[in-house]
């Protein structure tokens, strides 16, 4: 997934500077970019946009930098045209966008040829997580036959 490859020694290495940020649902503008400066080792304090971006501008430019922006949700993307515009271009760096919506990321401005589709499980790696978690206590061994058939008729209704 997204977060292993972020934390790869390897993408490390190749990126000077690498931000993480879990933008869901209910987000405001101000609390991405003051997380953005948390991700630099910034206090990233304050509330005028204008100034905490200019300050990720300046721990920015001239580096190669990932920015993760994860979960995002909605259909108002101004604040992303605003953040991105701010940010300084070239020298290798990549954004990465997660989203569980396809207009999302196409919206974001995503080319059709960079969008990553994620392969589903198969029947049997489906089963082993779901026995994973279902019977974690008993280090997912199901010790009811009734229950572990159960369980098959969730995962197979989860495709």
């Amino acid at each position: 997934p997204c977060s292993e490859s972020f934390h790869d020694k390897e993408v490390e290495r190749h990126f000077e500077r690498r931000m993480w940020v879990s933008v869901s649902q209910n987000f405001s503008e101000v609390r991405i970019l003051r997380s953005m400066l948390r991700n630099l080792g910034d206090a990233g304090v304050g509330d005028d946009r204008g100034e905490l971006l200019k300050k990720i501008n300046q721990y920015l430019i001239g580096k190669k930098y990932l920015i993760v922006m994860d979960d995002v949700w909605g259909h108002d993307f101004a604040w992303w045209e605003r953040i991105f515009e701010g940010l300084p271009k070239g020298n290798g760096s990549s954004v990465i966008i997660t989203s569980r919506i396809e207009k999302v990321v196409q919206k974001m401005g995503a080319r059709e040829n960079r969008i990553h589709w994620p392969k589903f499980l198969s029947r049997d790696d489906s089963w082993l997580l779901f026995r994973n978690i279902a019977f974690a206590a008993s280090e997912g061994e199901c010790k009811y036959p009734e229950l572990e058939n159960i369980g098959k008729e969730i995962v197979e209704k989860c495709k």
